[in-house]
C-alpha cells in the first residue's frame, strides 16, 4: 500500500509543478488583437476577401498598460523597478455604413487588446495609435466577442465639408 501512496504523491507533486510552470508561461504571454493597417490603395484587395466590411468613425481609444507577470504573481511585494507589461488599446468604432455583410448588425464595434501600430502603420495613420474621430473602413471574416479573425483597418481620407468655389 505504501508504494501506491508514494506514487500518487509523486504524481500530484509533478502535476502541481506543471501547473505552476503553465501559469508562469501563460502569465508572460500577453493577448493581442492581430490586424493589418493598410493604405486605401492597397487595402481594397484585402477587404474584398473579408466577409464583413463596414465604414465608420473611431469614437474612443482607451490606452491600457498591462501588468507584467511578475506583478501578478508577486502582487504583495513592491519592487523599486517594476517591469511594465505591454501597452494595449481598446478601440470603439461607430458604424456609419455596412458595405458587406448583415445590414442589421450593431452600429457599434469594440475591438479590445489592440497592439500599438508598427512604424509602417503609423505612417498610414500619421500617429502611433488610433486617432479619435478618424474615418476608417474595417473588414473581418469572423467575430467572437471583441476578437476578430482577419481584421483589416483602412483609414479613409476625410471628405472636405467645404464646397469648391
Amino acid at each position: 500500500m505504501l508504494p501506491v501512496a508514494r506514487r500518487w504523491g509523486y504524481r500530484t507533486l509533478l502535476a502541481m509543478e506543471l501547473a505552476v510552470i503553465a501559469l508562469l508561461v501563460a502569465g508572460g504571454c500577453y493577448s493581442r488583437q492581430n490586424y493589418h493597417v493598410l493604405s486605401p490603395a492597397s487595402g481594397d484587395e484585402l477587404l474584398n476577401k473579408c466577409n464583413v466590411v463596414v465604414e465608420g468613425r473611431i469614437t474612443s481609444v482607451e490606452k491600457r498598460d498591462k501588468r507584467s507577470w511578475g506583478q501578478v504573481i508577486f502582487f504583495c511585494f513592491s519592487f523599486d523597478e517594476e517591469p511594465q507589461g505591454p501597452t494595449r488599446y481598446n478601440v470603439d468604432l461607430s458604424v456609419e455604413r455596412v458595405l458587406k455583410g448583415d445590414p442589421n448588425m450593431p452600429r457599434r464595434i469594440q475591438i479590445n487588446n489592440c497592439r500599438p501600430l508598427t512604424p509602417q502603420e503609423s505612417e498610414v495613420f500619421s500617429e502611433t495609435f488610433f486617432p479619435n474621430n478618424s474615418r476608417v473602413r474595417v473588414g473581418y471574416n469572423h467575430k467572437f466577442g471583441s476578437t476578430f479573425r482577419n481584421l483589416t483597418v483602412v483609414p479613409l481620407a476625410e471628405a472636405s465639408e467645404k464646397t469648391p468655389q
